[in-house]
Formats: structure tokens, C-alpha cells, sequence
């Protein structure tokens, strides 16, 4: 039982809700205030054991704070859902300070690390990066982004996210751990698996604001919730949120269970919340009708990350052919249902 969850949400939101964007205009900085908060509050570390200096929760734990972060300016999924595990699995200390994480085929010679790794959530403003080095030999390594040898090049998302560019050229390597593929496998599913979380806490609160926007604003003398094609975009809108939300949970619960089916799990949820941000988010701009577009508006901070973020860790057609090679020879009903079928019955 989780019955601390609810707790555990409304206690992130009292301590984002002053952190939100309020308009479109875009800034890339790294919200070091609230990053100090979630801090104070062990949140940072929940994805890590307390051995390695973190909290001691585990990936159902950190994706709930995930989902309720909306537009919040922190590295935390890269932080928490995806390093911080990686990191108690390795034995690796939880860095202090700001840290992000990323991976990419770097070369380690010696302790010494020299490559170039592209798309670092909000490296500018770290201060430890963990990066996955994926090569033959793949090994986790933590490395200080103020050493010698590192060099941060600005970059952003559509949403104006801070994804920048790091160059490592003969840099000091802090900590290093060799694993191995199914590590790697494992690593790739946080990531995706941390898109889809965040985008299916967006998308539900895409519906409140528009929900709301449809009772407030009038036209013609009434309300627009009164129209009927604004109830069925609405609904459908919800029904599509909603899909989101339960994949989400499905695949985080698989990962975080270990279960044989957590690639498929994350491969469809990644490829279904992927698919679905189009639909949720023409029905919350054509809602709000022009305001919806203006950048003193909250609404794009909102949409331009759910459009950011399906194609970050792989967008919908990656992951349906991830989904397509695991069911390549299955029987289809097994591989959907997981019930083994009885021999002389294939539904192939």
C-alpha cells in the first residue's frame, strides 16, 4: 500500500506552486530556490539508498514528484529518476550540489574522460554531471562540470529548456563504476520512462486550465463549457490525459518491479503519450481560442514541453518499433495479455 502518495503530492505542490511559469516567455535557467527546497525535503535523493546518501525511496516514489512539477525549471528527472537509482546501484555517493545526467559513447583512459556529449539538461547550471558512458564497455561515471577540461555550450529545447552541449577534453573522472548492457537497458527506460511521467502530469493539468478557461470565459451570452463541441473536445481531451496518466503508471510500476515486460511497458507508454500530446493540445489551444498563443499566457509553457518532450529519449515511431522487434515471433494474445496459450491454439 502507498497510501502516503496523496501526502507526498500535495506537499510537492504547496512547495512548486510559486515556481510555476505564469507566461510563455522562455528561460533556460536551472530554479536553484526550489532545487534547494526538494533538497531540504530529501526529495532529491528518494530515487537512491540511504547508503549512498539518498532517502531510501524508490522510482514509484520520485515519478509521483515528477508528475507534479508541470513547467518547474529542475534538472529532477535527470536528477532523481534516472541517476539517482543508477547511482545506489553502483555504489556510487548521490553528488552534493546541483547534478544533471546523460549518456553518450565517451573514451576513459586511465581516469581520464575526453568526449563530446549533446542534449545535457540544464548542464550550465550543474555542478556534477552523471553521465552513462553506453560504449562496449559501458561504466557510470560522475564527473565535476567545473573541472579542467569541460566546456558547457548553450542550447534549448522547443520549450526553452536549457539542453546543452558538454565537450570533455582529458577531464578528471570523480567516481566510476563498470556495469553492464541490461544496466544500459535499464537506464534508457528511466529516461523515456521520465518523459512520460512528466508529460502525463502536463497533459492533466492542461485539462484543469482549460476546464477552468471554458467556465470563465463567455461568448454569445453563456459560458463556453455550455457549448457542446467544447464539452466533447473536453472530454476527449480528459479521456486522452487520462491514457496518459495510466501508461505512466503501468510502465513506472513495471520498471520499478523489474518485470520482464518493462521494456514493453515503457515502449508503449512512450509511443502512446507520445502520440496523444498532438490531440491534447490543439483541443487546449483551439479552446482558448487566441490567448492561447500570446506569451504573457501560461498555456505554452505548458504545450511547447509536451511538444519538447515527445521527441526527447525517442519519440513515438522509435518506440513503436522497439515495441514492434520485442513482439517479432510472439504470439500476439501472450504478448498482450502475458497469458500463456495452450499448445495448438496460436492466435499467430
Amino acid at each position: 500500500m502507498r497510501d502516503y502518495l496523496d501526502e507526498l503530492r500535495s506537499t510537492v505542490r504547496s512547495v512548486v506552486a510559486g515556481h510555476l511559469a505564469t507566461d510563455s516567455f522562455p528561460d533556460a535557467s536551472l530554479d536553484l530556490e526550489l532545487w534547494n527546497s526538494l533538497r531540504e525535503l530529501d526529495l532529491i535523493g528518494l530515487g537512491a539508498s540511504e547508503q549512498v546518501g539518498g532517502a531510501g525511496g524508490d522510482l514509484i516514489d520520485s515519478c509521483t514528484v515528477l508528475g507534479e512539477l508541470l513547467s518547474a525549471r529542475v534538472p529532477y528527472a535527470e536528477a532523481t529518476v534516472v541517476a539517482a537509482p543508477a547511482l545506489s546501484e553502483s555504489g556510487l555517493e548521490l553528488p552534493q550540489g546541483t547534478f544533471t545526467s546523460a549518456s553518450g559513447e565517451v573514451e576513459v583512459v586511465g581516469g581520464r574522460l575526453t568526449g563530446v556529449v549533446a542534449s545535457v539538461p540544464f548542464a550550465r547550471d550543474c555542478d556534477t554531471l552523471v553521465l552513462l558512458s553506453s560504449g562496449v564497455n559501458p561504466s557510470l561515471l560522475v564527473i565535476s562540470l567545473s573541472e579542467v577540461g569541460v566546456s558547457i555550450e548553450d542550447h534549448q529545447n522547443l520549450a526553452d529548456e536549457a539542453r546543452d552541449t558538454v565537450a570533455l577534453v582529458d577531464v578528471a573522472v570523480v567516481a566510476q563504476a563498470s556495469v553492464t548492457q541490461e544496466f544500459v537497458e535499464t537506464w534508457k527506460l528511466r529516461e523515456a520512462l521520465s518523459r512520460v511521467v512528466a508529460s502525463a502530469g502536463v497533459a492533466a493539468a492542461l485539462v484543469d486550465q482549460t476546464a477552468s478557461y471554458a467556465l470563465e470565459r463567455s461568448q454569445f451570452g453563456r459560458p463556453l463549457m455550455k457549448f457542446q463541441v467544447i464539452q466533447h473536445g473536453l472530454a476527449s481531451m480528459a479521456a486522452d490525459a487520462t491514457a496518459m496518466q495510466v501508461a505512466a503508471i503501468s510502465a513506472a510500476t513495471a520498471v520499478n518491479d523489474g518485470d520482464s515486460n518493462a521494456l514493453v511497458m515503457v515502449a508503449a507508454a512512450k509511443a502512446e503519450s507520445a502520440s496523444l500530446v498532438r490531440r491534447v493540445t490543439t483541443t487546449a489551444q483551439q479552446t482558448h481560442g487566441a490567448i492561447g498563443f500570446t506569451r504573457e499566457y501560461s498555456l505554452g509553457a505548458l504545450t511547447t514541453r509536451l511538444w519538447a518532450w515527445r521527441e526527447e529519449y525517442g519519440n513515438e515511431r522509435y518506440w513503436a518499433f522497439k515495441l514492434a522487434e520485442a513482439a517479432r515471433g510472439r504470439d500476439l494474445w501472450e504478448f498482450v495479455t502475458g497469458i500463456p496459450v495452450q499448445p495448438g491454439n496460436s492466435t499467430v
